[in-house]
């Protein structure tokens, strides 16, 4: 299995693709739209208060300063510290780069019924490391670019064909927008938002341009706030109800058959679904399943 079969539960094969009648094509692709295109998002209502859905343990957060008084200070011990210690390069981080892994890329594999079917990519620009590390500036700009690629055969005939990119720019914990453009199909489709005069968010779908809440974000999943915040699906471009249940820690398998700790937690509405993240060092991304039209699951396990 992969992230989102925990411990224990026996391991999807690697078998050949099924024998599928001609006649279910329709079904598969209608499962695979379902599964896949909406697999984006809603606004989230916490459904366990005692939980704090939004929160993460962010390295190094908590840092003090100006907070002792220092008496008989001199220039010789002041030129001994600058000597001594590391010098911090801008102010600390905003809590929305603890999400951010240091290698910069998360990549899960797409898989239904013991096959993989797509990939999904997310790639950040500066990686995480780079925010991490004292002798670099810091910067408080984020881009995080995704690439999905998803498509199912039935040999020698292709039935669902799926991409999309989408582009994310951060001003520290704010998004400045998005815009993403996907075909399914055949069908293309480009969606945008962004940033208006006094914080306000503005996005622009097939039916126009309309104002949504200014703290909405893009479901895409990969920032933790998405438990709480309003989101808005970057596929169809719409605000989805979402509500968020915390099914607390679990033990799970991931791509390459070594398991990890992480947080459960089950979205129900307009989006029903899945998630899991780690949450040591900090709450990341680890997986996702939710039902195809038929039931049968699409799950993004990480690589």
């Amino acid at each position: 299995m992969g992230a989102g079969r925990a411990s224990g539960q026996p391991r999807w094969g690697w078998g050949g693709v099924r024998d599928l009648a001609l006649s279910r094509r329709h079904l598969l692709a209608a499962a695979l739209g379902s599964g896949v295109v909406a697999a984006w998002g809603g606004r989230a209502r916490a459904a366990d208060a005692s939980s704090s859905l939004g929160s993460s343990t962010t390295p190094g957060s908590s840092t003090t300063t100006g907070s002792s008084a220092t008496t008989g200070s001199s220039k010789g011990g002041a030129a001994s510290r600058a000597a001594g210690e590391p010098k911090q390069a801008g102010p600390p981080l905003p809590a929305i780069f603890s999400a951010v892994p240091e290698s910069g890329a998360l990549t899960f594999r797409i898989m239904r019924e013991g096959l993989m079917i797509g990939t999904h990519a997310l790639v950040f620009t500066p990686p995480g490391s780079a925010k991490r590390d004292p002798a670099k500036p810091k910067t408080l700009k984020l881009t995080v670019r995704i690439f999905t690629e998803v498509t199912a055969k039935l040999t020698p005939l292709t039935l669902y064909r799926f991409s999309a990119r989408i582009e994310e720019p951060w001003d520290g914990n704010q998004l400045l927008g998005f815009t993403a453009e996907s075909t399914e199909n055949g069908i293309k489709r480009r969606v945008k938002a962004e940033r208006g005069a006094g914080g306000s968010l503005w996005l622009e779908n097939v039916f126009g341009r309309l104002a949504v809440p200014p703290e909405a974000i893009a479901a895409t999943f990969w920032n933790p706030k998405c438990l709480e915040a309003p989101l808005i699906d970057p596929i169809l471009g719409r605000l989805l109800d979402v509500t968020v249940a915390d099914r607390g820690k679990e033990r799970i398998e991931i791509a390459n058959g070594s398991e990890i700790d992480v947080r459960h937690f089950a979205l129900s509405g307009d989006f029903p679904a899945d998630l899991w993240y780690v949450e040591q060092p900090a709450r990341r991304w680890a997986g996702m399943t939710r039902p195809g039209g038929d039931g049968i699951p699409i799950t993004y396990e990480l690589l």
